[in-house]
């Protein structure tokens, strides 16, 4: 199955036109995220986790809109303990 055959054709346009081809995150990743069940992508830093994640969804809310599509990311603490205070928690950008 190709994995980019499961977007809109804007949505393919823009990644080919983006992108050299998808990562084996997002091979692997697209379809499972496509049956509606419950996925977990676990691979290393600068895979294309994120852009499998949501693509899918954004993709989904231009066709579908209104229907109710819930997406849930979890970002690794790890990866975020590294971020700016400010980011991390917003309520420090207005103390600031």
């Amino acid at each position: 199955m190709d994995a980019l055959g499961l977007f809109s054709s804007k949505t393919r346009a823009w990644f080919e036109n983006a992108f050299a081809g998808p990562t084996p995150a997002q091979e692997q990743g697209w379809p499972a995220i496509a049956s509606g069940e419950h996925v977990l992508i676990q691979a290393p830093t600068g895979s294309g986790k994120t852009l499998a994640a949501f693509l899918y969804g954004i993709d989904r809310l231009t066709e579908r809109s209104g229907e109710g599509m819930r997406l849930l990311y979890v970002s690794p603490r790890r990866q975020r303990s590294s971020w700016p205070p400010a980011i991390r928690c917003p309520r420090l950008r207005e103390r600031a």
